[in-house]
């Protein structure tokens, strides 16, 4: 746990492992953190596997020996009932990268749905947990190689809260030279998230080059179970000078919780003008990034117009009571 109730979502905490793909976890210290409930059912899905000994829970455990291993053409402990048998390598390893072409068949070719219409192909890992969290970040460990890099070249992060609604959270597309390397293969990313969630899949879309299949040891997630606001709300009284300054420079103050609606917000929505919060829209079906206050400046405008007639009539009426007391106690006391 971070001093700023930052969690660690996966590897579970406390030392605790699954020893199923489903799973009932007790023991997880709560810590007295707002919406933190970790203990419950986890469940570790994947669009296919391997082996029994290369299945989708490996990757919750500390031991990153083990791993998540997708199937492959020919694959000598294929498990049978759940997808037809690979005809071919899900990954059509080349000189330069593998793509995803799936197993030979529409049955074991995977596609996750993102939005509407958008449709990403590619070998998926998915984690559900027992309560809903906001995102920070996330990372991807993969087994140690001799000769050709294991970790992913392309790949998408999404999240749900039923597991058919998808939102983009994060894309990445390497190249040859971003891949890590060294004792651990293993690479962080940070993510920005305006709702929380207990679902989160990992597609695959391009693997290194030579690599066929995919291999997945740990899939770190960390993450907030309520945020923190934008203003400091210990300045009670702004100043006409001081009202454009606040609308560009805010300060955080950690000691107000935030699980979703901005605190100023709700007060004082008719003069909101003061959020710079990250915004996405929804374009062709994807959650799209835009800067809130840059994509919106007519309207940005507007309320800065807005809250300075407000401040404008506050002072007036300040500097109105305030002579009027002066003028009482020179020509009365």
């Amino acid at each position: 746990m971070s001093s700023r109730n930052e969690i660690t979502i996966m590897p579970l905490p406390n030392n605790k492992y699954m020893e199923s793909n489903k799973q009932l976890i007790n023991g997880i210290d709560e810590t007295g953190i707002l919406n933190y409930s970790p203990n419950g059912e986890y469940e570790i899905t994947a669009s296919s596997y391997a082996s029994n000994d290369t299945q989708p829970y490996n990757i919750c455990n500390q031991d990153t020996r083990d791993y998540w291993e997708c199937d492959f053409k020919s694959n000598p402990n294929f498990i049978g009932g759940k997808y037809d048998q690979y005809t071919q390598n899900a990954y059509n390893a080349g000189v330069q990268f593998s793509p995803y072409q799936g197993g030979g068949s529409s049955k074991n070719t995977w596609t996750t749905t993102i939005g509407k219409n958008n449709n990403i192909r590619g070998e998926w890992l998915q984690v559900r947990i027992p309560y809903n969290v906001y995102l920070t970040s996330y990372s991807i460990e993969t087994p140690q190689y001799s000769r050709n890099n294991t970790f992913p070249m392309k790949f998408v992060l999404v999240a749900s809260n039923d597991g058919n609604n998808w939102v983009q959270l994060d894309q990445q597309n390497l190249n040859v030279n971003q891949l890590p390397s060294g004792r651990y293969i293993k690479q962080t990313f940070p993510v920005v998230t305006v709702d929380r969630y207990s679902y989160f899949r990992l597609i695959f879309s391009q693997m290194g080059p030579d690599i066929n299949t995919v291999k997945i040891s740990q899939f770190g997630l960390f993450g907030k179970t309520i945020l923190e606001p934008k203003i400091n709300r210990k300045e009670t009284f702004i100043t006409l000078s001081r009202s454009i300054e606040v609308t560009d420079k805010l300060i955080t103050d950690s000691n107000l919780p935030y699980s979703g609606i901005n605190l100023y917000d709700k007060q004082y929505a008719q003069y909101n003008c003061l959020s710079d919060e990250p915004e996405f829209k929804n374009v062709n079906g994807n959650q799209v990034y835009t800067d809130n206050i840059k994509s919106n400046n007519s309207l940005h405008q507007n309320k800065i117009k807005l809250l300075n007639e407000y401040l404008l009539q506050s002072n007036i009426i300040a500097y109105t009571i305030l002579t009027a007391a002066v003028i009482y106690t020179y020509y009365y006391q």
